[in-house]
């Protein structure tokens, strides 16, 4: 298991901020053998469910290296980015925290290398699925069915 990563902002200044602005996130759809990269959230907010990996993008950080940093803290591998999705709006940020709303830039990613961590200090588990799990967050499940043609184009 990876360990904890250092975070810009303490829990305390994550939600003064958040409370009063929309956060800017990435999330990344991984293609790898077939299926979808999701982990299974440890921390209290949509415990226990599956969702994409995903994260703040930082202050002065390029989305796409939002998204490598996010792809190897989160996953433990590396991605190549295959295109931008669209967003997605995270409408139950209020109800799981208390506060806030997401707005996540949705990027199409390839594996490239690297081992899948088992579990992180924020994910119980990590799979690839060739299916959508139940259990997965609503907003992640509404995307993926939006746009499961566009992901896994027929051949």
């Amino acid at each position: 298991m990876p360990s904890e990563r250092k975070k810009p902002l303490s829990s305390e200044k994550f939600e003064e901020i958040f409370s009063q602005v929309p956060r800017l996130c990435v999330d990344l759809i991984i293609r790898k053998d077939g299926g979808l990269i999701l982990s299974q959230r440890s921390l209290p907010t949509w415990h226990g469910q599956w969702h994409l990996p995903g994260g703040t993008i930082y202050y002065q950080e390029r989305v796409a290296d939002a998204a490598y940093r996010i792809a190897k803290e989160e996953t433990g591998i590396d991605i190549t980015i295959a295109k931008t999705l669209g967003y997605i709006e995270i409408t139950s940020s209020l109800k799981e925290r208390g506060y806030g709303q997401d707005i996540s830039i949705a990027l199409l990613a390839d594996y490239q290398g690297g081992e899948l961590y088992e579990k992180t200090d924020e994910a119980s588990a990590l799979g690839v699925f060739k299916e959508i799990p139940e259990n997965t967050v609503a907003e992640h499940v509404e995307f993926l069915k939006a746009h499961w043609t566009e992901i896994f184009p027929a051949n």
